[in-house]
């Protein structure tokens, strides 16, 4: 007879996670989020009479996180994707660090009462997301940086801003940083770059600096325009 597999209970994959700790209480089922928003799982422990888990895969956006298994075991291996067989636990608690601007993470998460996962995770992840993730927004006199994001373990990056205002045009830079805290512009991005009303600029690399960030302000002082800016890292190995 099989084991049992635990994970959401929708089988999708958490989004818009703050920083701070995730909880998996295998237990009971529950899953409580950073910001304390409580979800079931698709079923518990309890509820399959047994009581530990034997094996997990976790996904998190942020290669930065720790994963603490039970109270006797953390990872943290700089990898997007974690797994452990053979080792019992009846709970998870995955550590998002603050590195994203927005204050936006992802995770999915399989465990088992089987000693080897009796599910194989792919490596091929992507963080993708909208900023807003509804309407606009509306650039200022001054460069705002709207979107900071720690890329390590992703291959390719992808920013592109789009321009929804019908008038006034704005004006786009694009650094990286290695340390999170020292940024420089990239290549093609050391003076602003001015997106037309309706148009869009896009930033595509593989270069695997190890943060991105997009700055966005008004071309002409007091003319703002509206936009909106679409992020994609992926994983492809």
């Amino acid at each position: 007879m099989g084991g049992t597999l635990f994970t959401t209970n929708d089988g999708a994959i958490l989004t818009g996670l703050t920083a701070g700790s995730l909880e998996l209480d295998f237990t009971n089922g529950n899953i409580t989020q950073p910001d304390g928003t409580v979800t079931t799982m698709n079923t518990s422990l309890q509820t399959m009479g047994v009581e530990k888990c034997k094996s997990f895969m976790v996904f998190c956006s942020d290669a930065d996180s720790v994963i603490h298994v039970g109270n006797s075991l953390s990872i943290a291996d700089h990898h997007l994707t974690h797994t452990i067989h053979n080792y019992e636990f009846d709970h998870l608690r995955i550590v998002i660090p603050s590195n994203s601007t927005p204050d936006e993470n992802q995770v999915a998460f399989m465990a088992s009462t089987d000693e080897y996962l009796n599910y194989n995770p792919s490596d091929n992840w992507h963080d993708r997301g909208r900023i807003p993730t509804t309407g606009n927004k509306t650039s200022t006199n001054s460069a705002v940086n709207y979107y900071t994001k720690h890329v390590g373990a992703y291959e390719d990056f992808y920013i592109t801003v789009y321009n929804t205002d019908s008038t006034n045009s704005l004006d786009l830079q694009i650094f990286y940083s290695e340390d999170g805290t020292t940024f420089f512009a990239e290549q093609g991005y050391t003076t602003a770059v001015a997106i037309a009303a309706g148009s869009y600029n896009s930033f595509a690399t593989s270069r695997k600096h190890h943060f991105y960030r997009a700055q966005v302000n008004s071309t002409v002082t007091d003319s703002h325009a509206t936009f909106v800016i679409f992020y994609n890292n992926v994983s492809v190995f």
